[in-house]
């Protein structure tokens, strides 16, 4: 389990809460559970991944490697986790998507759909 701080605001600067923190809240976690039909699933969660989140590479990399490991393959490799592409996160605000976004409009360049 990786367990994290809170803050008392939401900028990477502002103070530790005061009253939040004990026991510090977890971050990121997994599981290996054995369902009714007596199979093995592995479950990752995380509390972080808005997309202001994924700018940071120690978080990408995090996801990244659970998938490795989710599907069994060795996670000892440094995956290459560099943004693809013009990543422009969204701030968090009411109606502060950007209306009128198709699909096509995300799609990379050469990249064949």
């Amino acid at each position: 389990m990786v367990r994290a701080d809170i803050l008392h605001g939401t900028t990477p600067d502002s103070p530790l809460h005061p009253t939040k923190n004990t026991p510090h809240q977890p971050l990121a976690w997994y599981r290996v559970h054995k369902n009714e039909a007596s199979k093995t699933n592995k479950v990752f969660c995380t509390t972080r991944g808005s997309s202001t989140d994924l700018g940071d590479e120690s978080l990408r990399r995090l996801l990244v490697n659970s998938v490795y490991w989710g599907f069994g393959m060795d996670v000892s490799a440094r995956a290459d986790v560099q943004l693809v592409g013009d990543f422009q996160s969204s701030d968090y605000s009411f109606n502060g998507f950007r209306k009128g976004v198709k699909p096509d409009d995300l799609a990379l360049p050469g990249l064949a759909r």
